[in-house]
């Protein structure tokens, strides 16, 4: 296997080689992501935690299935990008967060790198203020193992 000025391998066919992560490598981070995830099922009242694409695809969740997990991913995704927009167009940086009341409980979607969005569903009787506080700390973890 030879080098090219870039220090990329190229293989004896003279294409590039992509290391590839063993499969056991992405089994440990995918158990990990989710023991991250439900500690927000610790949270009095949280009954999701969903990490969903900004493409609009959900990658994965704990807790309660959301009754229509495609809607969530993908308006949630779209909801961020609107907020972002706003931001922008008024000249205050992109969206890091949005809480959504509705009349049975709430979603706080928050940005957790460029490609992902957190999707946390609380009941009616979440205490939104200690969601608020532990929200950034397992938020960071979260994109740490993405």
């Amino acid at each position: 296997m030879n080098s090219n000025a870039s220090g990329q391998k190229i293989g004896t066919n003279g294409c590039l080689t992509v290391p590839v992560r063993p499969a056991s490598s992405v089994q440990e981070d995918t158990a990990m992501l989710k023991r991250v995830l439900e500690e927000f099922l610790q949270i009095e009242g949280v009954n999701t935690a969903a990490l969903i694409a900004t493409d609009g695809f959900l990658i994965d969740y704990v807790g309660s299935e959301p009754t229509n997990k495609d809607a969530l991913a993908a308006l949630g995704s779209c909801a961020m990008q609107f907020l972002s927009r706003t931001g922008i167009a008024l000249e205050m940086g992109r969206v890091r967060q949005s809480v959504l009341e509705y009349e049975d409980g709430t979603i706080i979607f928050s940005q957790v790198s460029n490609e992902e969005i957190l999707a946390v569903i609380t009941g009616i009787e979440s205490t939104l203020g200690r969601l608020a506080y532990i929200l950034p700390k397992i938020t960071t973890r979260v994109a740490a193992l993405i």
